[in-house]
């Protein structure tokens, strides 16, 4: 099994290098999937650090459960009403979120309003985390078959996980120096503007029309793409 792993890797990665497309997907993809997981970590340190309950923060943590549920449910309305930009506005949301939640926290210990704003930030969290998952898994299965989806999922899966490690270590380094609120914000900032700068890189490569993609791009295509 790991003989066959490493070579779907291997084979993901020599289409993933030759698709402009799926550089550009599995780019933004890995990057939204980090802060993704640093905002899990920080959202709950925020909470401990303005005084929630063990409680309380499992309460927060169903409810986002169902939110992300219902964002997945309802992705085709998002993505139909934003194309070829649903991924970058999932971004954008996703990040200014937690900047949002990181300024907000500074002062929600002291006040119930803040803290109510605070946990709707955390709730923007499991909105993202919903849509992104759906929507990129039906990006990175556009122009593929069962001979190739796999491939593209492992190359896919080995990128996030570098991306994770990475910003993990960032945040994890921030989070030694100063309190989680801040630290939001640092990230948040950061995110945002690498979001910004992918969001142009990204606009001559995804959303395109089929005609416009290359052969090579277009080889294991089923003619059942989801218009991006």
């Amino acid at each position: 099994m790991y003989k066959v792993e490493m070579r779907n890797v291997k084979e993901g990665f020599a289409f993933v290098l030759k698709s402009e497309r799926l550089k550009a997907l599995i780019l933004c993809a890995a990057l939204i999937y980090a802060l993704l997981q640093i905002s899990l970590t920080y959202n709950v340190s925020l909470e401990e650090n303005i005084g929630l309950s063990s409680i309380a923060i499992g309460i927060i943590a169903a409810i986002g459960g169902m939110i992300s549920s219902l964002a997945s449910k309802h992705q085709g309305q998002f993505h139909n009403k934003f194309r070829n930009k649903s991924l970058i506005t999932i971004a954008m949301i996703l990040s200014i979120s937690v900047i949002i939640a990181g300024i907000l926290g500074i002062g929600a210990e002291k006040s119930f309003v803040l803290l109510l704003l605070v946990i709707l930030a955390i709730f923007t969290y499991n909105f993202c985390w919903g849509m992104f998952h759906t929507i990129i898994d039906k990006y990175l299965r556009n122009f593929s078959n069962e001979k190739i989806d796999t491939k593209i999922f492992a190359a896919y899966n080995l990128f996030r996980n570098v991306f994770r490690m990475l910003g993990t270590l960032l945040a994890s380094f921030l989070l030694g120096k100063m309190e989680t609120a801040y630290c939001m914000i640092i990230i948040g900032v950061l995110f945002t503007i690498i979001y910004i700068l992918l969001g142009k890189y990204m606009k001559t490569r995804v959303g395109l029309k089929p005609e416009e993609y290359s052969d090579e791009e277009r080889k294991y295509d089923e003619l059942n793409q989801v218009k991006e």
